[in-house]
């Protein structure tokens, strides 16, 4: 069998479009760069990286010492500052190819950052989902980190990454433009051959953006991997959170294996939701009984296997529940035990008041009112 051999050529045409080599031996079709590692399809690590997802809803308050999600895997955590933001899920005004972003607005600032004040929007990656990678040995690969970003407050920020135990860091800096328009940051990161690196259900890699950062969470050391616990920026990083003026945008978050940016990956919305229901799911209509006056019990079958037996979390207490198809109820007071795995969940709920109910009572509770939480 003969081999066919593709010198490595360099084609600088804008306008001819076809099939390029770059110096490297890197193949673009049409300017758009190809895959230099990793599978064709999936490619990237991070979940819900186009902002399509909110399952919880599309606007959140975060402050002192809060990690809230809004838009589905991306955590929003305010430590010790008490500044307030708001983020939402935004659906006018993306950049092009883009129907979704997530914007960040302070709505009460912060203009002195204490040494452990900080501010960072994260996405944690599953170990199983980050195994392949292959930190912690000879064979670690380097990954390319790419996102879309915008802000009007002037300064440098920093990117931050890290294993569970958190003490393998990385930070690297950018400066946007504060212009408000949007950007695209990139850059990659080498592999890590040497700490520990969950490979399980834990966390496997993180990817955080710093907003603000105090002087006990600071390190100098940038664009290689070091040890140490909880650094989020440089001494660099700018305090976004120090006026009500200041905003950022961002979607079209990407990490992929390889040296190489491609195009982002945008997947079917049911393909994303399913994905982030791994770690965060909303009950449908569940029919269940009551077991005292006032206690109700459901089994709710989990729409994806999730990450781990979860916690519950009330996200309506004036959602719908009745007895049967009867009356209908609001104001539930609490949830009670929840019991279970990471397939199906059997949890209590309970109204406010005594409904003068009897056990094996039917019972009905509507959709949206219980969130099942099982986030890195």
């Amino acid at each position: 069998m003969s081999t066919i051999k593709v010198n490595k050529i360099e084609n600088t045409s804008t306008t001819d479009g076809g099939v390029s080599i770059d110096v490297d031996g890197h193949v673009q079709i049409d300017g758009q760069q190809m895959p230099t590692a990793g599978p064709l399809s999936n490619r990237s690590l991070i979940i819900n990286g186009a902002m399509t997802v909110a399952q919880r809803g599309t606007s959140h308050t975060s402050q002192h010492n809060s990690n809230n999600y809004g838009v589905d895997r991306f955590k929003v955590s305010i430590g010790n500052s008490l500044a307030v933001i708001t983020h939402s899920q935004e659906t006018t005004g993306a950049p092009d190819g883009f129907q979704n972003w997530l914007k960040v607005v302070v709505t009460t600032a912060d203009t002195s950052i204490g040494a452990g004040d900080y501010g960072i929007i994260a996405q944690q990656i599953e170990g199983y989902n980050f195994a392949h990678v292959n930190y912690g040995t000879s064979n670690a690969q380097e990954v390319t980190v790419s996102f879309k970003f915008k802000t009007n407050k002037a300064g440098t920020y920093c990117m931050i990454h890290r294993n569970n135990a958190a003490n393998r860091n990385y930070i690297h800096e950018f400066t946007p433009v504060a212009d408000g328009n949007w950007q695209t940051i990139t850059y990659t990161v080498p592999g890590d051959t040497t700490g520990t690196w969950d490979k399980t259900n834990n966390i496997g890699w993180s990817w955080e953006l710093c907003i603000a950062n105090g002087t006990s969470f600071q390190s100098s050391t940038v664009d290689s991997w070091f040890g140490g616990q909880f650094f989020h920026s440089t001494p660099n990083q700018v305090n976004f959170l120090d006026s009500t003026s200041n905003e950022l945008g961002i979607t079209g978050v990407q990490v992929e294996l390889g040296s190489k940016t491609t195009p982002f990956e945008h997947e079917h919305y049911s393909q994303t939701l399913a994905k982030c229901q791994r770690y965060f799911q909303i009950n449908g209509r569940l029919f269940g009984i009551w077991f005292t006056v006032d206690g109700m019990r459901y089994i709710h079958p989990c729409s994806s296997t999730m990450r781990a037996a979860p916690s519950g979390q009330l996200l309506d207490p004036d959602g719908y529940h009745e007895y049967w198809n009867l009356q209908g109820y609001t104001n539930i007071g609490s949830l009670g035990t929840f019991r279970g795995d990471s397939t199906t969940v059997d949890f209590q709920i309970y109204s406010n008041t005594n409904r003068g109910r009897s056990y094996g009572d039917p019972a009905m509770l509507g959709e949206g009112i219980v969130g099942f939480n099982a986030e890195l």
